[in-house]
């Protein structure tokens, strides 16, 4: 009970710290140690086509797991995530966007843990989500940055990207088959999003997955 109270209290703190840095339409929707999704403004005079209704999870998964960071932080190309925790984060991904509004954005915060139990670093990525005509809209701000407080309630989130300009940190996002680049810029991918099952993306096999 005290562990439940604790986390809805730095939720709460979360949530208040959004609102007193100016974006007073923030709104937490989701939160562990995985992930965190909250609802913000979208940019400007921006509709998008929200709400979206029967994503397909199995592909949203393949995509979140499909991508692959070159991490200034490690110095080396990475995962964004495994592919359990896409398969999970996918399905909070989906949820999430069947509530968003039209004038909404999902800011959504991804964390990555290495290391052993007393040496373990965060590290979190910050992107903006939306849905319009061209599909599922990924913008990256912050990539893969050392979070030097995980749950503490003072803490800066990883910031998401933008529409107006290209602010990505921390890295690069490398290029795949199965989404485009939005026009010339390499921080905004565009994933033709299925609201129905569709097949398994061409993820090639064999790729190791041993260091998200």
């Amino acid at each position: 009970m005290f562990r439940t109270i604790t986390s809805s209290f730095v939720a709460s703190l979360i949530v208040i710290y959004f609102l007193l840095s100016g974006n007073v339409q923030a709104n937490l929707l989701f939160s562990s140690n995985l992930a965190e999704i909250y609802s913000v403004k979208a940019e400007g005079e921006n509709i998008n086509s929200h709400p979206v209704q029967r994503v397909d999870k199995r592909a949203l998964g393949q995509l979140f797991a499909s991508i692959q960071i070159n991490s200034d932080a490690n110095n080396e190309v990475i995962y964004l995530m495994s592919e359990l925790d896409a398969a999970r984060l996918a399905e909070q991904v989906a949820l999430s966007l069947m509530r968003l509004r039209p004038n909404q954005d999902m800011h959504l915060v991804i964390y990555r843990s290495v290391g052993g139990f007393l040496t373990t670093k965060r590290f979190s990525t910050g992107i903006r989500l939306f849905a319009n005509d061209a599909g599922l809209n990924l913008i990256f701000g912050q990539l893969d940055t050392f979070q030097n407080e995980f749950r503490g309630p003072g803490r800066k989130l990883a910031h998401p990207g933008s529409r107006s300009n290209t602010r990505i940190k921390g890295g690069s996002l490398m290029a795949a088959d199965w989404f485009r680049f939005h026009s010339d810029r390499k921080d905004w991918m565009i994933y033709p999003i299925a609201t129905t099952p569709s097949l398994k993306l061409r993820i090639k096999p064999g790729q190791p997955r041993t260091n998200y």
